[in-house]
């Protein structure tokens, strides 16, 4: 018999990898993320920063977040990335702001373009923490946050990245020929 707990991570599992979505749901009570989340599911531009939150365990057990965002409209501004969990820095992609001793050595946070990725060596299995992803490109950050449970972590698969990369890939493939029968 298989458990609801069970099917609803695989049922994520799937969502997490035909959206690029986490399993992990941010914690939706403030209306900046209510807002976020409909502006990324209907496209919208917004001057707001949205953001996404998706996180898998690695096969060495450590922890990789995803933070996607909507760029501001001016590349010149610069964006800072941090991650933070009980009120402590994990990382940052400011270089003077040290992380907390707990995660020194630990833990690495990486911007490029719309996305800030974290990499925790050492997740530990005690409970479940809120990880918290900010993003700065003006003067106020604007978080979004998830609850990290190990033991229902999904494993991160290349697949996955694959698959997302290759969609416009396989829809160019896809229209061509609708393309060529109307010439």
């Amino acid at each position: 018999m298989i458990s609801h707990e069970n099917t609803q991570n695989r049922y994520h599992s799937l969502i997490y990898c035909i959206l690029g979505h986490s399993s992990i749901v941010p914690v939706l009570n403030d209306s900046n993320l209510r807002l976020s989340w409909r502006y990324n599911f209907l496209g919208a531009a917004s001057a707001q920063t949205s953001l996404q939150l998706s996180s898998c365990l690695t096969k060495e057990q450590n922890l990789e977040m995803v933070c996607k965002f909507t760029p501001a409209s001016d590349p010149k501004l610069q964006k800072i990335c941090y991650y933070m969990t009980e009120n402590k820095l994990v990382g940052s992609t400011d270089t003077s702001s040290p992380p907390d001793s707990t995660f020194k050595n630990r833990a690495t946070v990486s911007i490029a373009d719309n996305i800030c990725k974290l990499y925790l060596k050492g997740l530990s299995d005690d409970k479940p923490k809120n990880y918290t992803c900010f993003i700065k490109q003006t003067t106020t950050p604007v978080p979004v946050t998830a609850v990290v449970d190990k033991s229902k972590l999904q494993t991160c698969s290349g697949w996955c990245v694959m698959q997302h990369s290759g969609a416009a890939l396989l829809l160019t493939f896809l229209t061509l020929p609708l393309l060529s029968e109307l010439l």
